[in-house]
């Protein structure tokens, strides 16, 4: 019996190393520092733009409710599985296309895979952090791994724009063979005990949530909080590149041998890094009312 909780043990203290690996990979954008002069070079608009993360942001919107049935019913690794398979099909189908309706194509694809991986990720920490007591703790360990996932982006933003040298599809080559990190790590996973007893109905699951985003004052507010704050900074994150590009400001710097949209793009994620590495310390000093004012 002992020997079979040790076993338990360190198989859910793999399961928090390897989320850190997954979370880590798909944040892992080579890609972001020079997105938007990639879709100006295959002769999208501002528009186009716009409308391609919408297509992504619509498709995992669409799916975030069923993703989260699946998760229930079918377990934490296998959605996570599914979620980071689907998202290398989203990759390889950039790194062959060119045009807005093959973008399109891959934004929805990544956003579906995106749906089976966001929460899920977190839910099995949860569980994971349930079995070896620490479940107090998951706001620390969360924000370590979301820290881990802007720390790597920011190191992937100096590596995307020395590839973008080379070529602007060198990055979404490099992406492709990220994903499968992600992919390859989730097989690795153990589905936590405490998540193998849940299996709800989808009326159950439907009226959580009209509890949850409607009639439950205090936690639909915070949820459209978070909404409109993740809203905002993403759509800042998109506009950035296009206002560079709109200030004539060089994506090149000292006789072309620095990327300075990767220098830009590299401190945006090291501050926000920073931030939620101390965000669990924020939250415990502040009170969470006077953390989110």
């Amino acid at each position: 019996m002992g020997e079979e909780r040790s076993e338990q043990w360190h198989l859910m203290q793999r399961n928090i190393v390897l989320l850190f690996l997954i979370r880590t990979s798909h944040w892992f954008f080579l890609v972001m520092p020079v997105i938007i002069p990639f879709y100006h070079a295959c002769g999208l608009s501002v528009a186009e733009i716009m409308t391609l993360q919408a297509g992504f942001s619509a498709a995992t919107l669409f799916l975030e409710i069923p993703s989260g049935y699946f998760s229930d019913v079918w377990g934490r690794r296998r959605t996570l599985i599914v979620g980071s398979l689907i998202s290398s099909v989203g990759w390889a189908i950039y790194c062959f296309s060119s045009g807005f309706w093959p973008f399109l194509l891959a934004e929805v694809v990544m956003g579906i895979g995106q749906s089976f991986v966001s929460g899920t990720d977190s839910a099995l920490l949860y569980d994971s952090l349930q079995v070896l007591r620490k479940e107090e703790e998951y706001t620390l360990y969360e924000g370590r791994v979301s820290s881990a996932g802007n720390f790597s982006e920011a190191l992937a933003g100096m590596i995307g724009g020395y590839l973008a040298f080379v070529s602007l599809y060198m990055p979404f080559y490099g992406q492709a063979v990220v994903s499968l990190v992600g992919l390859f790590s989730s097989f690795f996973l153990t589905e936590p005990p405490v998540s193998l007893f849940r299996y709800p109905s989808f009326p159950e699951v439907w009226k959580v949530v009209k509890d949850t985003v409607f009639r439950d004052k205090r936690l639909s507010l915070r949820i459209w909080f978070s909404s409109l704050v993740g809203s905002a900074t993403l759509t800042m994150a998109w506009m950035a590149q296009s206002c560079f590009l709109y200030i004539h400001l060089p994506m090149k710097i000292w006789g072309g041998a620095v990327n300075l949209y990767s220098i830009l793009w590299t401190l945006l994620n090291l501050f926000v890094g920073l931030a939620a590495l101390k965000a669990y310390q924020a939250d415990r000093y502040f009170g969470g009312k006077n953390f989110l004012c």
